[in-house]
Parts: C-alpha cells; structure tokens; sequence
C-alpha cells in the first residue's frame, strides 16, 4: 500500500525536485545578484546587520579577489552559501543601508567634479 502520510518536510523535498531546471538556476542566479549587491556594502554594516559569519567570510574574500575569473567563482560559491540564508533578510539588509543617511561631505568640495 502506498503511504499517504507525509512529512512537511517531504512536501518540501517534491516541491523542489517539481522546479524546472531552468527556474532553480534563475534562483540561484538571483541569490548571486544579491550576493554582488552585498560585496558593495561595508563589512561592519553587514557585520551588525545580522548576516551570518560564513557569508561574511565569503564576502571578505571576495572582495580581496582581483582576477575575474576567480571572482567569478567566489560569486558562485556566495550564491550557493545564500540558499540557506533568508533572501527577505538580505534584500531588507540592502534595502535598509540604501535609506540610511549619506555622509555629508567636507566644507568647501564641488560634488559634481567642478566642469
């Protein structure tokens, strides 16, 4: 007989094997964009901001990497670190750092570059 009991867990599992291949890798390329977006905020912002510290690590080395190549990877394995991360904290992390205040500049500079 076939067992009708499942697990919510189980649900989940099926929920995740019926997404097309295509969509998973949409996500996935979703989770590195927000990855990217993170690698422009400072690091004790993220730090306070509650991001957990293997993706703080990863950010890190990230930003250290010049090659494009390599940079590329470290973008990857960051996507792949945020499939366990809630996406609504890091887009409301980037979200709130994008309202905060700007520092105000020094006494006496031109912001446009002065042409």
């Amino acid at each position: 007989m076939k067992d009708d009991h499942r697990s919510d867990e189980g649900h989940v599992e099926t929920e995740e094997l019926k997404k097309s291949k295509t969509r998973r890798k949409k996500e996935m390329i979703e989770l590195q964009k927000l990855g990217e977006q993170l690698l422009k905020l400072p690091d004790a912002y993220l730090k306070k901001s509650g991001v957990p510290e293997e993706l703080l690590e990863a950010l890190r080395a990230a930003k250290k990497i010049t090659s494009f190549g390599a940079r590329r990877r470290q973008i990857q394995y960051i996507g792949a670190i945020m499939r366990e991360v809630d996406p609504g904290h890091i887009t409301s992390v980037i979200e709130t750092f994008g309202h905060q205040d700007p520092p105000c500049a020094p006494a006496g500079k031109d912001l446009k570059g002065g042409r």
